[in-house]
């Protein structure tokens, strides 16, 4: 009996030692009918074995990123086979045989022009919006002080504690809010739909001009057309039709991305809140993935998103502008910078001066 309680833990031991493992639940068994017997005995059934398990998992990797890309594949063969597609691919070749100029400057236009139309459009209302949302902050504020009175009388009153006073504040805050923003049509929710209402016609775009490059595809252009992609791309990439392997294109957008980033922050200093962190964050990692992706786009849909990103900059550093915000109708508001743009480059400078002391070390 003794010899069997040996021969058992010096089994345990040698598999404990076999896979690293110092808890005596957590290890994995093999095929050896005695582990099993063990494992049977300690656990009441066997695990799988590692090596199977890495498999699987890495099988489940490969069905997802295939997945993946089939999805994509599947909503690119959609769009480029559809009637609004083949349209407006009819229309931009026709716009270049008119003009008679470059691919290049062909997309250029047509991103541009798009831009302008949707892009300013929807931008304008954004800024009516928000300059409506501090005019309800500030009523909320106004309103507030007025309560203010009537609210601490009857915290006196009732002997409320401050933690239930600090809530009963922030409810009438909020109540007062919600009236405001139901009389002023001004909720914040619609700026987040402005701000995607563009993007479905972004990606519309981005495959219609990929679908120009696809020889492949199930309505190929003509050969003349296959033939000047190939030829009048833009400088340092003449071929449309295959990624920009300078990269130039790529780094234009990210940094054209980070800019509008940091333009949307220090334009407007004196709002600190999380939101307005969180989504910086989230822009400048859709700057780098968009960098990625960029890379391995023909040139021409690189080139198209270079410019739907550079006219929308310029459009936010033009609503920057107290008269062209005048110009446009939209309200003034008490924290609107008379001078943006040198006030915009001062908090660049500030921003980026003491950005070298993160990689100082202070000598001791």
């Amino acid at each position: 009996m003794a010899a069997s309680k040996a021969v058992e833990a010096m089994l345990k031991e040698h598999r404990v030692h076999k896979f690293g493992i110092k808890n005596s639940h957590r290890y994995y068994t093999v095929s050896h009918p005695i582990y099993q017997t063990i494992d049977s005995k300690f656990r009441g059934g066997v695990c799988p074995s590692p090596k199977i398990s890495q498999l699987q998992l890495q099988q489940r990797r490969n069905l997802s990123v295939q997945g993946i890309s089939d999805f994509n594949n599947s909503i690119y063969n959609y769009v480029i086979t559809s009637e609004p597609s083949l349209a407006v691919r009819s229309l931009i070749i026709d716009f270049h045989v008119a003009t008679g100029l470059p691919w290049w400057a062909t997309i250029v236009l047509t991103g541009a022009s798009v831009k302008l139309l949707l892009g300013v459009t929807a931008g304008l209302y954004q800024q009516y919006l928000g300059a409506r949302l501090v005019e309800a902050r500030m009523e909320q504020l106004e309103i507030l002080k007025k309560l203010q009175p009537e609210l601490m009388l009857k915290a006196k009153r009732g002997r409320w504690s401050d933690a239930r006073k600090n809530r009963e504040i922030r409810l009438t805050a909020k109540r007062i809010f919600d009236e405001l923003m139901v009389k002023n049509n001004c909720h914040p929710f619609k700026l987040v739909i402005l701000s995607w209402s563009q993007f479905p016609i972004w990606m519309f775009l981005s495959y219609t001009l990929r679908g120009l490059t696809d020889f492949n595809s199930p309505f190929p252009v003509g050969l003349l057309t296959k033939l000047e992609l190939t030829r009048e791309g833009v400088f340092w990439s003449p071929n449309l039709t295959v990624p920009d392997e300078t990269l130039i294109l790529s780094t234009i957008l990210f940094l054209s991305t980070w800019i509008m980033v940091d333009v949307n922050a220090l334009s407007k200093p004196y709002v600190r809140s999380s939101g307005l962190k969180i989504s910086s964050i989230l822009f400048k990692i859709v700057g780098v993935v968009s960098f990625i992706v960029s890379a391995v786009q023909p040139s021409c849909v690189a080139l198209y998103w270079v410019t739907s990103m550079l006219c929308g900059l310029g459009q936010n550093l033009l609503f920057l502008s107290p008269r062209v915000r005048r110009l446009c109708g939209i309200p003034i508001t008490p924290n609107e910078v008379q001078k943006p743009y040198s006030n915009l480059l001062k908090n660049f400078k500030n921003k980026y001066t003491r950005l070298p002391q993160f990689f100082k070390f202070e000598k001791r």
